[in-house]
């Protein structure tokens, strides 16, 4: 057995107040940096190369000369000291209880350099506060390990004391030096170790809140992009299409006043005509760009129609309510802008009755062609508490504004026998003013 004096066990040291706060960031795991295992072979490889030149050393060396190592034994228990420190980072809760026990073995079959045995211990040590994320485990390990060592260092300074040699002023002052030591060296690895992992855990929630801040940054990104769709919808509609329009009119009207002489007036209202042709065109052309940029859903592909509409209500239906669409009357063409804007009208009505009228609520969708317009009319029963989640308002004044923007009208709001009603009316003649 090994003197006190070429022994290096842990001192007792535990601060049972971090167990608590360990235990709070239980839930993180620190991640392992990328060449870990690498770094872990070159640790453990320099640390047994310098346990076993030291202790080679310390065979020859005054200070020794009384132990019956020999140089083998010493560069065996160093290197199986050091090599669990391949892992020690990888499995910390093993390795610690490992090296320990080779500790005890080495220090009692064969022996071992008192240096290097401390950096291994303290590694371990040091492993088990830094890189062990179930942390309450990690404190009662630590705990239970120095326990075990300081329970061995007193055993062992109590038979020195006891020995045949006398108590004298070195023989103490060793002993005192070697708790001092251990106190510090053993305790500096408890304490560097928390630090360490409450530090991983500080960049940890950065890194998290840079991720948030970055996926923030794409939906205002995203946001603003939509607003500038939208942007340039309006500018389209409200300026370009009303001075097509304005042209059309009075190239129809120039057209009308020429046919009162038609032998002079043939070639210029042939010309005006086209014009009028001409600026039709444009309207359907640009209504249609006009709802592909304020719709960024259909931007991908061709708009949906009135033709979908019975595909969305089978989506529709596929929930716990129950959803009917019928069409009453011959289908009238109309042109793409009407079909889109109908379409997203069932669309967010649906939508809402799917939210605001119950789980089993019984929807309708209609779409009636008449003999001056054609309309949609989305209604529900609303008979599961309807309403029960007030929402933002804004899916009603987005159909709002895509109605107003075709010169069409619409009637939301609740039914007199209980419900929620959406009726949009599109007049065909509003086509041609749109």
């Amino acid at each position: 057995m090994p003197q006190p004096v070429t022994e290096a066990p842990e001192t007792q040291r535990a601060d049972t107040g971090d167990a608590d706060d360990a235990a709070a960031a239980s839930e993180n795991i620190r991640p392992l940096p990328e060449n870990w295992l690498r770094t872990d072979v070159t640790v453990a490889l320099v640390v047994a190369a310098f346990g076993i030149l030291t202790g080679f050393l310390s065979i020859y060396s005054p200070f020794y000369v009384e132990l019956e190592w020999t140089s083998i034994d010493v560069m065996i228990g160093a290197g199986l000291l050091a090599l669990p420190l391949i892992f020690y980072r990888r499995y910390p809760l093993v390795i610690a209880p490992l090296t320990c026990t080779i500790y005890f073995c080495a220090g009692a079959f064969l022996g071992f350099e008192a240096n290097s045995a401390q950096v291994v211990l303290f590694l371990s040590i040091y492993a088990l506060g830094a890189w062990e994320h179930r942390r309450r485990i990690a404190f009662w390990m630590r705990l239970v390990i120095i326990i075990l060592m300081a329970v061995w260092l007193a055993w062992a300074t109590l038979e020195s004391l006891t020995g045949e040699a006398p108590v004298s002023g070195p023989l103490v002052s060793g002993i005192l030096v070697q708790w001092l030591i251990n106190l510090v060296f053993f305790g500096a690895a408890w304490i560097f170790g928390d630090r360490a992992w409450d530090s991983a855990m500080d960049r940890l929630e950065l890194e998290r809140a840079h991720a948030e801040l970055q996926s923030a940054q794409s939906v205002i990104a995203e946001q603003a992009v939509e607003f500038e769709r939208l942007r340039i919808a309006r500018e389209l509609h409200d300026v370009v299409a009303h001075h097509v329009t304005v042209m059309g009119v009075h190239a129809a009207a120039a057209r009308r006043l020429l046919s009162t002489d038609p032998p002079r007036s043939e070639a210029a209202a042939s010309q005006l005509t086209h014009v009028e042709d001409a600026s039709q065109e444009a309207i359907g052309d640009l209504r249609t760009l006009v709802y592909t940029l304020r719709d960024s859903a259909g931007s991908a592909g061709p708009l949906p129609g009135l033709e979908d509409l019975a595909e969305l209500t089978e989506r529709a239906d596929d929930t716990t309510q129950t959803v009917t669409y019928d069409q009453v009357g011959e289908a009238v063409p109309v042109g793409p802008a009407v079909e889109l804007t109908l379409y997203r009208v069932a669309q967010e009505a649906l939508s809402n009755a799917r939210k605001h009228a119950g789980a089993t609520a019984s929807v309708h969708l209609r779409l009636r062609y008449g003999t001056d317009a054609v309309e949609l009319e989305v209604s529900d029963d609303g008979r599961a508490q309807p309403l029960q989640r007030p929402g933002t308002g804004t899916g009603l004044q987005g159909m709002r504004e895509r109605i107003n923007a075709i010169g069409a009208t619409i009637h939301i709001g609740p039914k007199s026998r209980g419900g929620w009603l959406v009726r949009a009316r599109v007049p065909y003649k509003a086509q041609e003013s749109a």
